[in-house]
């Protein structure tokens, strides 16, 4: 066995050990299905992160993180990463609240916040790195201010050199009319990395 992979199963084997002990103290079943079962999530969650720590970078934030997943094993693997979602959807509480407010009572640093007001908390620059797993849905497409002003935000707390890890891809595609790895703005100030 690598080392690679002896280091990525200790990552595992702590990121189950952080939430088994969080999901002891949630209702678990007001999860969506899809959450429930934490150690099936891994792989699509450390994908992004390694590919980020790989990379060269240092400081990122998962835009609608959701359960946190991300949040936890960046951190675990000694990157900065701050997740961001929304505290509420539809006028209901978030199905992740619960999660995301245990996790933040452990020390992640999770922002609960209306994303569809502007500018967001963060400084111009401030983000090596941001993780778009399913943010690119209808919803983000159709929110109150639209894609462009999400996508301008975004860049803006984007810095120049950083990179954009996208999946699925679809939403962003039919958008920008983008279907491959490259720069997204005329400046070049953000790679996309799709499919990560």
């Amino acid at each position: 066995m690598t080392t690679r992979r002896r280091k990525l199963d200790r990552i595992k084997n702590r990121y189950n050990n952080v939430f088994k002990d969080v999901y002891d103290k949630i209702d678990v079943e007001k999860l969506p299905k899809k959450y429930r079962d934490f150690e099936n999530n891994f792989k699509r969650l450390s994908d992004p992160m390694v590919k980020a720590s790989n990379d060269g970078y240092k400081v990122g934030l998962d835009f609608g993180c959701g359960m946190g997943g991300c949040c936890v094993v960046g951190h675990l693997l000694g990157l900065e990463i701050t997740g961001i979602d929304i505290p509420e959807a539809d006028g209901k509480p978030s199905p992740y609240l619960p999660l995301q407010e245990e996790l933040k009572s452990r020390g992640y640093p999770i922002v609960l916040t209306d994303t569809n007001e502007y500018p967001w908390e963060f400084s111009d620059d401030q983000f090596d790195f941001i993780i778009l797993y399913f943010s690119l849905n209808k919803e983000f497409m159709h929110s109150k201010l639209g894609f462009e002003r999400r996508l301008e935000e975004l860049l803006r707390i984007t810095r120049k050199g950083g990179s954009w890890y996208i999946w699925p891809t679809m939403h962003f595609n039919l958008m920008t009319r983008k279907h491959e790895d490259g720069t997204f703005d005329e400046d070049g100030k953000v790679k996309i990395v799709f499919g990560v």
